[in-house]
Order: structure tokens, then C-alpha cells, then sequence
């Protein structure tokens, strides 16, 4: 399965009871959505605003969806990283000094 999410916690492993590897891969915007265009993925970002951001960056429809994630091994995870200041309500589009870094994670026992 592959998920889209906006943070990673370990939280998202705690039903997995041995040893495991989290492999971090830093991918682009482009290989993002290149990504998510060639398959079926569930959207894990819990806010709206993200999730508007997300559609108009990636050229994707990114629905909020606000679940509980257990990640199994060899379900794949794309992170898009916010960084920069809170974002204002409503929004659609990055504020100034604000990107959104991607990173494609895999998971190994």
C-alpha cells in the first residue's frame, strides 16, 4: 500500500513486534507526483488546507483524511515535509518562506 502524509511518528509502528528498518530515500516535487499519478494511494493528510496545498502542487486530487496509520512492512510512505510558519486558514498555496520537502519511505523486517 502506499500512503501520503504530511509527518512520520512512531506510532505508526508500534503493532510491529521485531526488529525493522525504515529506509529515507529525498525525492522531488516531480518524482512526488510523477509517483502518485502512476498509482492508487490513500491520502493521509489530516487538514484541509494541506491537502489543497498537496493538489495544486502535485497536480493530484489530495483529500483529507484523518486516520490512524499502522504502516506494515512493504507499504511505502510518501512524506511531504511543511516547513515554514503556521499556515493561515483557507489557504491554497505555500506563504512566502515556505516549502514542502518530499521524502519516499520504505519499510524492511
Amino acid at each position: 500500500m502506499i500512503y501520503l502524509a504530511n509527518a512520520l511518528s512512531l506510532n505508526m509502528f508500534n503493532h510491529i513486534t521485531s526488529s525493522f528498518k525504515i529506509n529515507v530515500k529525498p525525492i522531488s516535487t516531480d518524482e512526488a507526483s510523477t509517483i502518485l499519478k502512476s498509482t492508487k494511494f490513500t491520502s493521509v493528510i489530516g487538514h484541509a488546507d494541506m491537502a489543497n496545498i498537496l493538489t495544486n502542487m502535485l497536480g493530484v486530487n489530495i483529500t483529507s483524511n484523518r486516520i490512524t496509520l499502522n504502516i506494515n512492512p512493504g507499504d511505502t510512505l510518501i512524506i511531504a515535509q511543511y516547513i515554514g510558519p503556521r499556515l493561515p486558514e483557507g489557504t491554497t498555496t505555500l506563504p512566502e518562506n515556505a516549502t514542502i520537502k518530499f521524502y519516499y519511505i520504505t519499510i524492511e523486517i
